[in-house]
């Protein structure tokens, strides 16, 4: 499980955040379904572990028969390898619209009206812990990019549902982009883009004083070197440029951990040659590059996540 709840402040915390969280050991999770709310165990949030953090649940107990978040993570493993039916899509709490959570008072970022949800809106009102709010009663709204991601990767045949994005409404299969080769012109702003990310140590991470900037795997093209003792090198690398000022440190704090997490479980599985066509990608909502700077793209306030998987293609019945 990649989220859950903390008992005492009723937060919604996502699995990822747990690598930046201080004294999880002192927190109490639960089942992020009210109407279950069984205790949860958080995993892998160590420095020292490698895999994605997570939640269990303990071996003695069991999601009560009406969790919607246990059913949902069932029916996500079901559209793995079969299209969902629309009876099944009718117990899947999909999230089907992203929107901005409401910036604290301290935030420099100002949102206009046509960013944030809808005031007639019969959801209720908003958990937040700071960066990554949800919202009570979900509604199939969510202010992250985080489990729409999950359920592109983890529903390939369903990918022609309606997917809200800010506002804009289309398919989930037209609203993400793959990065990769020469940049001719064809991206357009406010995708959902991915690629590969840069596994080099030296140079994939540059930052100063008002932005990081995170390279790519993908790239114009590669200047091939047959000699043994050098590596081939890359022709104009994509970058990702953030700007800190969107967003606070917790989560630029929270960003370089997930990537840092998804390289190492690629390296690892590299050298004991355990890949199986897993790769570490990299998910954002960004604005295309422009004429000055053809390959770099600027993330949207901070909408960016990491996982370490295979790709499927889209897929049919």
């Amino acid at each position: 499980m990649y989220k859950a709840k903390n008992k005492k402040t009723n937060e919604v915390i996502e699995a990822d955040e747990l690598k930046v969280i201080n004294n999880v050991s002192s927190i109490d999770f639960v089942c992020v379904d009210d109407k279950c709310a069984i205790p949860l165990i958080a995993c892998s949030f160590q420095e020292t572990n490698k895999k994605r953090p997570y939640f269990k649940k303990h071996s003695n107990q069991e999601h009560t028969d009406s969790c919607s978040y246990s059913e949902y993570l069932k029916l996500l493993e079901v559209g793995k390898t079969r299209r969902l039916t629309d009876l099944e899509f009718e117990k899947l709490d999909y999230p089907s619209k992203l929107v901005f959570s409401l910036p604290k008072v301290k935030d420099t970022l100002t949102l206009t009206s046509e960013l944030l949800p809808d005031s007639n809106s019969t959801a209720k009102k908003t958990i937040s812990n700071g960066e990554f709010a949800e919202v009570a009663n979900a509604n199939r709204r969510v202010t992250s990019i985080s489990q729409i991601v999950d359920f592109y990767l983890s529903c390939p045949f369903n990918r022609d549902v309606e997917l809200d994005l800010l506002g804009v409404k289309m398919s989930y299969k037209f609203h993400f982009k793959r990065i990769y080769g020469e940049n001719t012109g064809a991206y357009i702003d406010n995708k959902i883009f991915y690629g590969r990310v840069s596994l080099n140590s030296i140079d994939s991470e540059v930052s100063d004083e008002n932005y990081l900037y995170l390279k790519l795997f993908e790239c114009e093209d590669w200047e091939r070197n047959n000699s043994l003792t050098s590596n081939n090198k890359q022709i104009n690398p994509y970058f990702l440029k953030i700007n800190k000022e969107e967003i606070s440190k917790y989560k630029i704090n929270r960003i370089l951990k997930e990537k840092e997490t998804v390289s190492n479980l690629s390296k690892n599985d590299y050298r004991i040659n355990k890949k199986h066509g897993r790769e570490a990608w990299v998910f954002f909502i960004g604005r295309k590059p422009s004429l000055k700077n053809l390959y770099e793209f600027e993330v949207v306030n901070g909408f960016i996540t990491f996982r370490y998987t295979i790709v499927q293609p889209i897929k049919a019945d």
